[in-house]
């Protein structure tokens, strides 16, 4: 079993393309409604993305859906038909969180772990790089493509339709924390599509987030992953399929304790899914940093919003 890493590496792991060119099929669409694009003419980085217009303030989680649709001009030798690419994301993006004076390392997060986009201003600067490059580019599929509008979208049978999403929602919130769960998705050929979750726990008083590097003490990690594996020996001798985790990098408190979340591939086949294993915080004595203890006091507090499954 293979250790996968999101997001990028997930599709190379996915990936395994066979057919052949096969017929001819007629152009689905016409050039007076789409708009012609190639791998030239699309931001290569966020310095070339146009500044654009910052959302407005609102005293309240902003939810943005969009979503942009790509197709190629001409069929793609090792496919037998057009390859459709369809970039989405649905985004519960913070204006103002209630006491918390500063969201911004907030907002700062959520743009690297969304988009990758770490030097972006703005929220819809770095949505628009994120939408305006299909997925194909990533593989050197470099031949003229168009901008399909929504009512002109006809797939043919056998159309390859490619994708990828991402998401943010707010998951859980308390006086002291409010806890963001982060969905990367896509579909890139193959048998299979990939998925992976990211959570991100921010302290509305301290205006910071809780990584794991920064929640648990350094003299404590090793500990703690030892820890972790026991939960998954458990589980192994429970007649699941599991591997020993060999790193921890994403995890979210809950009433009970703190749940660590693997990805598919990291410690499981795929068709385990996302794993989550919790450990109550009785165990996790004297491995928190202090200020994190201090958000953990009261977690009959804790209110988990029920919006979406893995």
């Amino acid at each position: 079993m293979k250790k996968n890493i999101l997001p990028l590496t997930f599709c190379l792991a996915a990936l395994c393309l066979t057919g052949c060119r096969g017929k001819q099929t007629s152009d689905p669409t016409s050039n007076k409604d789409t708009v012609e694009l190639n791998a030239n003419t699309v931001p290569s980085s966020l310095d070339s993305v146009a500044d654009q217009p910052d959302l407005p303030t609102q005293d309240k989680l902003n939810t943005i859906q969009r979503e942009r649709t790509f197709r190629t001009n001409e069929q793609e030798e090792g496919y037998d038909n057009y390859l459709y690419c369809t970039n989405s994301l649905q985004v519960e993006w913070p204006e103002a969180i209630a006491h918390c004076g500063n969201i911004k390392p907030l907002q700062d997060s959520l743009l690297v772990h969304l988009f990758n986009a770490p030097r972006a201003k703005t929220f819809e600067k770095a949505a628009e790089y994120f939408l305006s490059r299909p997925l194909f580019l990533e593989f050197e599929i470099n031949s003229p493509y168009k901008v399909i509008t929504p009512n002109k979208i006809k797939y043919d049978e056998g159309t390859n339709k490619w994708r990828t999403h991402v998401s943010a929602e707010l998951a859980m919130t308390s006086p002291e924390l409010a806890v963001f769960r982060i969905m990367k998705s896509g579909y890139s050929g193959g048998a299979h599509g990939w998925y992976g979750a990211t959570y991100l726990t921010f302290d509305k008083q301290a205006s910071r987030i809780w990584s794991i590097q920064d929640a648990f003490l350094p003299q404590k990690r090793k500990q703690l992953l030892r820890l972790v594996n026991r939960r998954i020996e458990k589980r192994i001798k429970q007649n699941t399929a599991l591997l020993p985790a060999t790193a921890l990098t994403t995890f979210y408190p809950n009433k009970q304790g703190i749940t660590f979340v693997f990805q598919p591939y990291e410690i499981a086949s795929y068709a385990e899914g996302i794993v989550e294993i919790n450990v109550p915080y009785a165990e996790l004595n004297g491995m928190l940093h202090p200020d994190f203890k201090a958000c953990l006091q009261h977690p009959d507090r804790f209110h988990f919003l029920q919006k979406s499954s893995h």
